[in-house]
């Protein structure tokens, strides 16, 4: 009888869900009379995550998580999908400032999600302007309901409970686990109310405290009561006789658990103080009994069968110790321990451990498995007992053309011609950028670029800004420094910095921490370090740009169009320069792009990393910047200047003249090369993991195998 067998763990709670999926996928009743938590239902922690929103400084992905919950009223799964977009785009983490500062003044009209996406000429994604209005209601409305003066706990309970009404709905078609727990959340709060007799109105905090623990402490029954397998904890099995026992969870450190001494109070010095007329203290090393007598009332237990089971690997592969008592038992029995003999162990491999099965005790589902994994066709009749044994022939099929290490194919990123993003590109042409993340990897590129896949946008800490967000504040106040220098700047170096200042207070006026979603205190440390960077950036380049006789000329400025001899695959260059300065005679231009700071890849030469096809901004900039200046202009040169000045004080990388002459047929010849690899459809993955590799920033991870050893071995043929 089902009653008379038992489950037994030290502790159960880590197997509470694997046992209750496992038996039930065999029809097999499981009595959890422990019960099981109540914040383990969905509902429960739902309500929690609600009540505890405001005290969380409503963090994003408590947000996500609540909007995405089917419980959820105010949103369905396609205003859940535009709040989460709308998140990630605001670079929102947490923090009511964060909120309010990025969220609350773009309300009213529809917010652009990738500006970055629209600027490259590529479809950008939008949040109507209704969903966003529905988020800052729902931010505001639960901010206010959850704050106030302090109230009795009887009105703290109507509050609590008014809040979950009108936001947590259950379905109609509710189970009774629902239910129940949506009926103990309620009786929680409702019990709440006793502490009105200690006569102290109480805050949120003290409310929340108190509700917290009460919803950690409480357990629903489960299977209470059912004539079905009992699951027990080592603790509860204590006295308990059963014909058949299985024991799980036999390794070290788990069962017997680890006991160590403490360190402060040492177990000498427990025993002299352990006295019956005094303290009475225990010894920590008196645990190492404990769980031996726990261990043996639990074999004990067993009137006729015994079965033992210890996990040889964790989830991760590590391999696990068996304990130590699973051996001495082993050969108290005069039976193999665990590593000794094979007879009792289960086989690893999925066939071999299905094998051992008799053929009447294999499921449909185990029998379509080893059929499979033997080569043959699962059988028809597996389809009727509701068995996808066709799909999971198909799916073996699919697997062994991706473990195969032959030629690369289409699961590789080699595709037929992607003619609609051609078409596209020969209307608004190809960017430098988009080049770039190319020559890093084909596969980002044909992930963003062709399939049309959204990128993260990088959103910033509550304690510090984004990169994106201090590049973009850099620029800013770059191109509105050099765009209005009086010039007085231009001749005294005094006059130039004081309009430097005014200039800084102007775009941090618009850029205050509201706007950037800082608190105030972090808002100005940013603030004066960035001034401090601009400064000392903007004397050295006036001093450079006085020395050589140019002047900032275009900022921000579109560029478009074909170099001399035309663009390779027909597809137009286009981008947009940060900056193009100009000499006042001799009618010659140099070309410049900010960066943040010089990265690994930076330090590498530009004229090489040109040649080779790995730098695409200056040269492209370098063929379409004379369009715009006029006729009888010449290219003097291009540099990459850094903003903030690493340990070596290097501020810019520069690609003079005559090593663009040098370099730009290489340049040609590898971009030509790109291009018909584009073309053609060729986007195989190519990783590169270092400390600072690509695949560290990429945003298509759950895309890539790049971690998977066939996949890597064909894209290295590719």
């Amino acid at each position: 009888p089902f009653c008379e067998i038992a489950v037994i763990a030290r502790v159960l709670e880590p197997y509470r869900t694997a046992l209750a999926d496992a038996f039930a996928e065999e029809g097999v009743p499981l009595d959890l009379a422990a019960g099981e938590p109540l914040l383990r239902r969905p509902f429960a922690k739902a309500a929690l995550d609600l009540l505890t929103l405001r005290r969380r400084d409503f963090p994003a992905r408590a947000v996500e998580d609540l909007s995405a919950s089917p419980y959820f009223a105010s949103a369905g799964p396609a205003l859940a999908a535009s709040w989460r977009r709308l998140i990630e785009a605001l670079g929102v983490r947490a923090g009511w400032l964060q909120w309010r500062g990025k969220l609350e003044p773009r309300l009213g009209a529809a917010i652009e999600l990738c500006p970055r996406r629209v600027a490259e000429g590529r479809p950008g994604l939008e949040v109507p302007a209704a969903d966003a209005s529905a988020l800052w209601e729902f931010l505001t409305g639960t901010r206010d309901a959850l704050g106030g003066p302090p109230a009795s706990w009887t009105e703290r309970a109507e509050q609590a409970r008014a809040l979950l009404d009108a936001r947590l709905v259950l379905p109609a078609d509710a189970s009774a686990e629902e239910l129940g727990a949506r009926r103990e959340v309620l009786a929680a709060l409702e019990e709440l109310a006793v502490f009105d007799r200690l006569g102290d109105p109480c805050g949120w905090e003290d409310f929340l405290d108190v509700l917290e623990r009460k919803l950690g402490r409480a357990v629903r029954p489960e299977g209470a009561g059912t004539l079905g397998v009992r699951a027990l904890d080592a603790m509860d099995a204590r006295g308990e006789r059963f014909q058949a026992v299985v024991m799980i969870g036999l390794k070290e450190k788990l069962f017997p658990r680890q006991v160590q001494e403490d360190p402060i109070l040492r177990d000498e010095a427990r025993a002299a103080l352990r006295h019956p007329g005094g303290w009475w203290i225990g010894r920590k090393a008196a645990g190492h009994e404990e769980e031996r007598l726990l261990f043996y009332l639990a074999a004990a237990s067993a009137r006729e069968r015994l079965v033992l089971v210890y996990p040889r690997s964790d989830e991760n592969g590590r391999a696990e110790v068996p304990s130590t008592y699973l051996r001495e038992l082993c050969r108290a029995a005069a039976r193999p321990a665990p590593g000794e003999g094979d007879d009792l162990r289960v086989p690893r491999p999925p066939a071999e451990r299905l094998r051992t099965l008799p053929p009447a005790e294999r499921t449909p589902r185990e029998a379509a498995l080893l059929c499979a994994l033997e080569g043959g066709d699962p059988p028809a009749v597996l389809e009727e007992a509701g068995v996808p044994a066709r799909d999971l022939a198909e799916g073996f099929r699919l697997a062994a053309a991706l473990n195969a290490f032959g030629p690369p194919g289409p699961y590789d990123g080699l595709v037929p011609p992607p003619a609609q993003a051609l078409a596209s590109w020969r209307k608004s042409g190809l960017s430098p950028t988009a080049l770039d993340e190319y020559a890093q990897c084909p596969f980002k590129f044909f992930a963003s670029r062709v399939l049309g896949l959204s990128e993260r946008e990088e959103g910033s800490e509550r304690g510090e800004l984004s990169s994106a967000e201090r590049g973009r504040v850099y620029h800013a106040a770059l191109e509105r420094f050099y765009a209005t220098l009086p010039e007085a700047g231009w001749s005294a170096t005094g006059a130039a910095l004081a309009h430097l200042e005014r200039v800084l207070e102007e775009v941090f006026a618009a850029n205050d921490w509201r706007a950037l979603g800082l608190y105030p205190l972090l808002w100005e440390a940013a603030r004066r370090d960035m001034s401090a960077r601009l400064r000392a950036f903007a004397a050295w380049d006036l001093a450079r740009l006085r020395e050589a006789g140019f002047r900032p000329r275009l900022f921000e400025a579109s560029l478009r169009g074909e170099p001399a001899g035309g663009a390779p695959g027909g597809l137009p260059w286009r981008g947009v320069a940060d900056r193009v300065d100009a000499d006042g005679a001799g009618r010659r231009y140099r070309v410049a792009d900010y960066k943040t700071r010089r990265s690994g890849r930076w330090s590498r030469p530009l004229a090489r990393l040109a040649s080779e096809g790995e730098a695409h901004q200056i040269p492209f900039y370098a063929e379409l910047a004379a369009r715009d200046l006029g006729e009888g202009w010449t290219f003097a040169g291009g540099e990459l200047l850094f903003l903030e000045a690493d340990e070596d004080g290097a501020r810019a990388s520069e690609l003079t003249a005559e090593e663009w002459k040098t370099a730009r047929g290489a340049f040609l010849a590898a971009l030509d090369a790109q291009v018909a690899a584009i073309a053609a459809g060729r986007f195989p993955i190519r990783p590169d993991d270092g400390e600072r590799g690509w695949c560290s920033w990429c945003d298509f991870p759950a895309l890539c195998r790049k971690s998977h050893g066939p996949s890597r071995a064909r894209a290295a043929k590719a």
